[in-house]
């Protein structure tokens, strides 16, 4: 037998010697791409992948901003941004939609059809069902077992009052952002920027909110404090409401302002407009002031010393053709004094009074008492009013003007007219916003009162004061009269323009007081738009700002204002 040769198993062995520098060669090259690509992931594109996996396991949304609170004069909240349940939609994760939005039509009042068909047309992985909801019974909601329905907590506007002080505060819309009245013009410093969240899915697709995830947290936002007080807003809405009710008026206006300040205190207008409208009647219709104007024009005279108080005028026994037209007064007088002509409220004799003046100084006072021109509140959508240039005047406008014709003018500019008389001749801005305050460090911004200019002197201002206190004691004001409290007022009833011609049937009536008028505190005017029962102020207006006087003087916080 032949031994085999030895020489071939050394070449054998000396051929293996390379594997194991070659496995190592490959574990190692292994190895580097390996801490190549963690180094690419971890480092190079670690910012891509957390937003992949943020995409993938998250859901962005954007929440409501919080708005500021909204006080009245007093520190009492009159709107506040509450917690509030949401309700959204995951369309993937949805188990049963007939199930879920026959709940959501039972509970938030959602049309089914309508849900399904979002539902079922849904691009994307979330979607809203309603936002917000406030007052509403939600367990029907909160309890049903369906993993697709997303429940959260959001900030909704709330109105502590209802629409009582709609007229002022105005309204946000579903996002809530400011749509009209305080809340549209400061909308900028009462709400902050949108909250956005982030929803994570779990392994089931299911998405849950993370609310520890808010990205970017806005800095809270400015609280509001107005001039408003809360008792007298009560008490002067429902006491227009119910002269619009008992005249069977088309619509009520009334406004309550500090004299020396121009602090509105209350606001009301019936029926209200409808929420979120940016129509606002306390500054944006315009109305012919009727007989209300009338002490504007006896300003005028007697600034200019063509009347005097001593002085006889002639009310031509109630009727006066001139320029075509005739002036009728509804109690005639002949010979007179301007304090029974004011009291009685002769159209004849303001009409020749204010025919007497040049046409460019009644132009002046009329422009000086604030009409014609916006009042500087800040309300949105302030209308300026009508009053025609000299330029424009025709042969009968002074004697229209005489007795509130031919101009038309908001009951803001009026209730301002009638605070400058009572403020001894200074016209003031009308405020309606006294301070804005930071909720977290405490600091406090107040907004003072604004003079804008002496339209007479209060010499003037104490003549005509006394003048309109025989209004009410003797003349067409006298259903405003309460025993022991002088009150300075004015009636007005003026026919409104219904296609192109003045009106029998619909008419304007209104009456303000000054209160109390030797040491005038406060003005409050009221408007009733299309009475039916009767037209006249006297009738009409007078009685609604004699219940509200009775009432601010049987109110412990509001009596100052009435007594000396």
């Amino acid at each position: 037998m032949s031994v085999p040769s030895a020489e071939p198993t050394r070449y054998r062995s000396g051929q293996r010697r390379w594997i194991p520098w070659v496995v190592a060669v490959m574990v190692s090259l292994g190895f580097g791409v390996v801490w190549v690509r963690l180094f690419h992931l971890h480092v190079l594109s670690s910012e891509k992948l957390r937003v992949t996996v943020q995409q993938q396991a998250y859901v962005r949304l954007q929440l409501f901003p919080t708005r500021g609170e909204i006080t009245d004069r007093h520190g009492e909240v009159l709107a506040a941004s509450v917690e509030a349940p949401s309700y959204g939609v995951d369309p993937v994760a949805v188990r049963c939609a007939e199930c879920l939005c026959g709940q959501a039509h039972r509970v938030l009042g959602i049309d089914s059809a309508e849900c399904l068909r979002r539902i079922s047309t849904a691009q994307g992985r979330f979607l809203w069902l309603r936002r917000g909801v406030w007052g509403k019974d939600t367990r029907g909601l909160d309890t049903l077992d369906e993993p697709g329905l997303v429940r959260l907590r959001e900030r909704a506007r709330v109105y502590v009052y209802g629409n009582l002080f709609l007229p002022v505060l105005g309204g946000v819309g579903i996002d809530q952002q400011g749509l009209s009245g305080l809340e549209l013009t400061y909308d900028s410093l009462l709400r902050t920027e949108p909250v956005t969240v982030l929803m994570r899915r779990d392994a089931r697709g299911r998405l849950f909110p993370t609310i520890e995830h808010v990205l970017n947290p806005p800095p809270p936002p400015l609280a509001l404090r107005t001039t408003l007080d809360a008792n007298l807003q009560r008490i002067v809405a429902y006491e227009v409401t119910q002269g619009v009710r008992q005249a069977e008026a088309a619509a009520g206006i009334a406004v309550a302002m500090e004299s020396a300040t121009g602090a509105i205190r209350a606001c009301a207008v019936v029926p209200n407009p409808p929420l979120g409208s940016a129509h606002a009647p306390l500054v944006s219709d315009v109305y012919e002031p009727g007989s209300i104007l009338k002490p504007i024009i006896a300003a005028a005279a007697l600034e200019q010393g063509l009347l005097r108080i001593t002085d006889t005028l002639d009310g031509r026994n109630g009727y006066w053709d001139v320029s075509g037209h005739r002036i009728t007064d509804e109690y005639p007088l002949g010979q007179t004094t301007i304090r029974r002509a004011l009291a009685l409220s002769s159209n004849i004799v303001f009409a020749e009074l204010a025919q007497r003046l040049p046409k460019r100084v009644l132009y002046r006072y009329v422009r000086d008492f604030g009409f014609g021109v916006p009042t500087g509140i800040v309300l949105p959508a302030e209308a300026s009013g009508i009053v025609p240039k000299p330029e424009q005047f025709q042969s009968q406008t002074p004697l229209f003007w005489g007795f509130g014709y031919g101009l038309a003018a908001t009951p803001l500019q009026l209730a301002c007219a009638y605070a400058a008389i009572a403020n001894d001749g200074v016209l003031m801005q009308p405020r309606l916003v006294e301070a804005f305050w930071e909720p977290a460090q405490g600091d406090t911004v107040i907004l003072p009162p604004r003079r804008i200019r002496q339209v007479i002197t209060a010499g003037t201002a104490r003549q005509l004061r006394e003048l309109l206190i025989s209004v009410v004691e003797e003349g067409t004001g006298q259903y405003a009269r309460i025993p022991g409290l002088a009150i300075a007022g004015k009636t007005g009833t003026a026919q409104q323009l219904v296609d192109g011609r003045y009106s029998r049937e619909a008419h304007t009536a209104s009456f303000v007081a000054i209160v109390p008028a030797e040491h005038p505190r406060m003005v409050v005017l009221v408007m009733i738009v299309q009475p039916r029962r009767a037209t006249s102020g006297g009738q009409v207006a007078a009685p609604v700002v004699r219940r509200i006087l009775q009432r601010m003087a049987a109110h412990s916080e509001l009596s100052a204002y009435v007594r000396l």
